[in-house]
Parts: C-alpha cells; structure tokens; sequence
C-alpha cells in the first residue's frame, strides 16, 4: 500500500456547467414523458380513460336507458352488485367505454355495441349506468381477434 490516499472524484466546473446545460435542455420533454406516464389518456386495451380534471358540472350526464338508438356515449359509472358489474366489465361495459345503442325494443331492452362485440341489456341494469351522451368518437366496432 502506497502513503497517497485516493482523492475522490470532483468535477470542473466546465464539466458541471455542461451538465446543468444538459440537464435544462432535456427537462421540458422528461416532463412531458413523466405526465404521459402519470395520466395516459388510452387504456392497455385501447379504450379511452376518463379525465380526472373535468369538472363534474361541465360534461352532461345520463343514464344508458336514456340513449337512442344510433346515440354514442362513454360510460362514467357502472352502480350494480359485484356479480353483475363482473360481468358487465368482462363484456366491456366499464367506466371509460365508449357504447353505441344499435337497437330498442318497445320494454326496454337495449342492443348495444362497444370494442368488444354486442351485448344486450335489460332496462333496470341500463338505468344504473351512468354514460356521458353524444361522446364523438368513430363508430365503435369490435377488435378483430388474431389467433
């Protein structure tokens, strides 16, 4: 061993000042990639994502019972049992889904369409969905699956 201690290692100050240079170019798009991150707009299964900042007054609320046919609208809330949300979700009716009611029969029985196929839905369970009307968006066709 040698008398001579290591010296840690410190930076010039041309090497600090090109950092910090370095550092003020590139922040503006580690913020934007750090809010895309943090508040993504599309889902893993390419269904839209309700927005957390707008206000509850500002967008029109309805239920899916309410919609006539051929009217699109995004669905905010889903108010059912466990079992029957379950199911819904699993056939795509969930907050953030974007229905088309394709047809509606004189009792109150919906078809309705969204990324996932069709579905048809009683009146009661329609009623306790809560849709925001008139969601402009493409026609709403399933995906095609690939085996």
């Amino acid at each position: 061993m040698s008398g001579v201690a290591a010296q840690p290692w410190r930076w010039t100050r041309r090497e600090r000042r090109d950092f910090l240079r370095g550092l003020v170019f590139i922040s503006p798009w580690l913020i934007g990639f750090a809010a895309f991150l943090a508040y993504p707009n599309r889902s893993p299964r390419d269904e839209p994502i309700p927005c957390l900042f707008a206000s509850e007054a500002s967008r029109p609320v309805a239920t899916l019972a309410s919609l006539s046919v051929g009217q699109r609208a995004q669905v905010i809330e889903v108010t059912m049992d466990g079992v029957v949300q379950e199911y819904l979700s699993a056939r795509g009716v969930a907050a953030g889904a974007v229905v088309e009611v394709l047809a509606a029969s004189s009792d109150g029985v919906l078809l309705i369409q969204n990324a996932r196929g069709q579905l048809s839905v009683c009146r009661s369970l329609a009623e306790r969905v809560t849709v925001q009307p008139n969601y402009d968006v493409p026609s709403v066709t399933p995906h095609e699956v690939s085996q």
